[in-house]
């Protein structure tokens, strides 16, 4: 393998950095955060309480999690760096190409996994 799309942290935990030469940016398919909560327990909380969870669980992600993702790709990312592995850093344009590519073949993958689940989960993830 000569290189990787994939973010700094994904390739440096996977030691990838030691066998491989490129990385291309922007990375994708980062990894995801997900708080579950049993659906017997959450139908049982009152309305009040559900929202309190949720206003909770999006504090969390947004003020301690995502900073310290994306302070560990960076680092990641010197890291791979420092250790010889080259970026390929693509036009803003190809870039957003590239993205485009990866998202609608995860996408394709999932519906032919999950046809309705992946079709509504799409829809309330997109823009």
């Amino acid at each position: 393998m000569d290189g990787y799309g994939n973010p700094n942290s994904e390739v440096k935990a996977a030691g990838w950095d030691k066998v491989s030469k490129y990385r291309v940016d922007p990375g994708f398919y980062n990894t995801m955060v997900h708080i579950l909560v049993n659906k017997r327990f959450w139908d049982g909380l009152k309305p009040d309480q559900r929202a309190f969870l949720d206003r909770m669980a999006r504090e969390v992600l947004e003020r301690e999690l995502d900073p310290k993702m994306a302070e560990a790709e960076i680092a990641a990312g010197r890291a791979l760096e420092a250790g010889g592995m080259k970026v390929i850093q693509l036009d803003r344009d190809t870039a957003q190409q590239y993205l485009k590519i990866a998202y609608d073949a995860h996408w394709d993958s999932l519906a032919k996994d999950a046809p309705e689940s992946a079709k509504k989960l799409r829809q309330l993830t997109s823009k």
